[in-house]
C-alpha cells in the first residue's frame, strides 16, 4: 500500500490538527508556516514587561451559561438594526 502524503499550508490550530488527523491515519505530513512560532491567531508575545496573548479575544463577553456563538449572534443581530 503506497503511503499519502500532504503539505499543509499554516500551522495554525487548523493546520496542526489537520497534520495530527493525516498522521493518524497513515499519512506523512509536511506543514509549512510563514512566520516564527505556530499557532496562528492562538500564540503569545511579548513586549518589553507584557505579554499578550492573542487568542483570549475569543472569550470576550463571555458569561456563564451562555456560549459565546450566542453572544456572536446576538451582537450579529442588534448591528443590524
Amino acid at each position: 500500500m503506497t503511503q499519502r502524503s500532504m503539505i499543509i499550508i499554516g500551522a495554525g490550530i487548523g493546520g496542526l490538527a489537520t497534520g495530527v488527523y493525516a498522521q493518524r491515519h497513515g499519512s506523512s505530513t509536511q506543514i509549512l508556516e510563514a512566520h516564527t512560532a505556530p499557532g496562528g491567531v492562538c500564540t503569545a508575545w511579548q513586549r518589553t514587561d507584557y505579554t499578550f496573548e492573542g487568542c483570549i479575544h475569543h472569550l470576550a463577553g463571555a458569561t456563564i451559561g451562555i456560549s459565546t456563538a450566542a453572544i456572536n449572534a446576538r451582537k450579529l443581530v442588534e448591528s443590524l438594526r
